[in-house]
């Protein structure tokens, strides 16, 4: 083929306007699509804008979540911080039972050969208590008032009786000392 232009003449092959017709064709072709396409991508727009509430309402939930838990944490540290400290204190009662008791069975053992009244009684004291009053011995301890039994009594938590000598051998009994 032979055109003309302003510069002269032009030739063009054929192969060449062929493939410009079919360029020409896919072009209106792919334009049709994208018209097509239009109202989908106008939908996407809306759903993207309309996800974007969806975000925030998210990020709100999970701030919520957060603050929640933060909350649970400092209750759940604190009780966890109170059981522990009524655990550790009533492991330390039970070892100043255990204690006590130990001392006690050793001090029944050593009581249990004071026969005679000039055979010495071990007493059992607790820390940080003074003992109410001094008998060294079984004859010093039947000489003790019935006011001084009863402090005696007191001082083990021992019920306490009418009757002082009921009383008296209530403390005998508990420290060992055979009758």
């Amino acid at each position: 083929l032979l055109f003309v232009n302003i510069k002269g003449l032009v030739w063009l092959e054929m192969d060449r306007v062929d493939e410009f017709v079919s360029l020409a064709d896919d072009y209106a072709q792919i334009s049709n699509r994208i018209r097509g396409l239009a109202p989908t991508l106008g939908n996407v727009v809306q759903v993207v804008e309309a996800n974007q509430n969806i975000i925030h309402i998210i990020q709100n939930f999970q701030n919520q979540m957060d603050r929640g838990f933060q909350r649970l944490e400092t209750r759940l540290g604190r009780r966890i911080n109170n059981v522990a400290a009524r655990l550790t204190n009533s492991l330390t009662r039970v070892r100043l039972t255990v204690d006590k008791a130990e001392k006690l069975d050793l001090i029944r053992s050593i009581n249990s050969s004071c026969v005679r009244d000039n055979h010495p009684i071990t007493w059992l004291k607790f820390r940080g208590r003074a003992f109410p009053h001094q008998a060294n011995n079984k004859r010093q301890f039947n000489r003790l008032n019935n006011e001084q039994i009863l402090n005696i009594l007191n001082y083990y938590g021992l019920p306490v009786s009418a009757h002082a000598e009921r009383n008296r051998k209530r403390i005998i009994n508990y420290i060992g000392v055979p009758n």
